[in-house]
């Protein structure tokens, strides 16, 4: 992993300056790929397009504010803007946000995204997963509504969103218009979770 320069941004809020760190190259060696698309890599870090203000906790889409410098790697402390990193919103926090928000159908279908998957760590690798929440629920509801299934990955993630409703019947359906070879490991792991009426966000583990 090579990180870039640091973005300088000005929190449109108050006077913070934040953070916004960037990559040269990363790689997905050692990454854990789960079910619903979420993918833990060490050496490729997330970057959040829906940020929180280190300072007075306003929920802020990254790519609205207004950048007032950078800095070039590794010298943060010495970079004379003062700035802190930004806080990444938790469940609660974007579920609250998205209710009182309109964001457009993009944004919105990210941030359904990451609330399903926020929704879901609480179940990763857990030997008795808990029950969805009906905030979880709801939100897959409408996270299927607005799902652009007009590509491969769509299409997964659709029927990844009706197993995880309980809708196993129609997911598999959804998986059987899966026809990329390359995809033919992966839609088969997840039918075998269909079959066994597994709702549970799962590793994927594939030959």
């Amino acid at each position: 992993m090579l990180p870039g320069k640091t973005n300088i941004l000005k929190c449109s809020n108050c006077e913070c300056n934040i953070e916004q760190p960037t990559l040269l190259s990363g790689n997905t060696f050692g990454a854990t790929i789960w079910s619903d698309g979420k993918q833990d890599a060490p050496m490729l870090p997330e970057r959040h397009w829906l940020v929180k203000c280190p300072d007075c906790a306003k929920m802020l889409w990254i790519d609205e504010l207004e950048k007032i410098g950078e800095v070039i790697p590794y010298n943060r402390k010495e970079n004379g803007f003062n700035s802190k990193p930004y806080q990444v919103p938790e469940f609660q926090e974007m579920i609250s946000f998205l209710r009182s928000e309109n964001p457009n159908k993009k944004k919105e279908s990210y941030l359904r995204t990451k609330i399903w998957w926020a929704g879901n760590d609480k179940r990763r690798g857990a030997e008795f997963p808990p029950e969805y929440a009906s905030d979880e629920v709801e939100n897959m509801n409408k996270l299927l509504e607005i799902m652009d299934d007009s590509k491969t990955n769509g299409r997964i993630m659709k029927g990844e969103l009706l197993r995880q409703l309980g809708k196993f019947d129609e997911s598999e359906k959804q998986f059987a218009l899966v026809n990329e070879k390359n995809y033919e490991d992966v839609v088969a792991f997840l039918l075998n979770l269909v079959k066994a009426k597994n709702r549970y966000v799962a590793e994927i583990k594939t030959k």
